[in-house]
């Protein structure tokens, strides 16, 4: 797999968070950029997957089914809005 180096710019307290997690779990901290990202992406796909699933089958749903989904999906982006602060 090719590798590109690039920069970015990030606050310096989470840079020093990150070097201390890199020293205590024992991996780089370009590991620990890329795994991270990685979980990102993986998570806004499987977003958009149920995203998907649910417009399919959106149409068979009862109101009660609708309203329970869509306060559903709410908390679900407020967990994931809470994971990433």
């Amino acid at each position: 797999m090719a590798v590109i180096k690039t920069a970015i710019s990030i606050d310096e307290s989470l840079f020093e968070q990150i070097r201390k997690l890199s020293e205590e779990i024992k991996l780089s901290r370009n590991q620990i950029f890329s795994q991270a990202v990685k979980y990102f992406i993986d998570k806004k796909n499987n977003l958009e997957l149920v995203r998907k699933i649910n417009t399919a089958y959106s149409d068979i749903l009862d109101e009660e089914e609708r309203d329970r989904l869509k306060k559903s999906k709410r908390k679900y982006k407020e967990i994931l809005k809470e994971e990433w602060q």
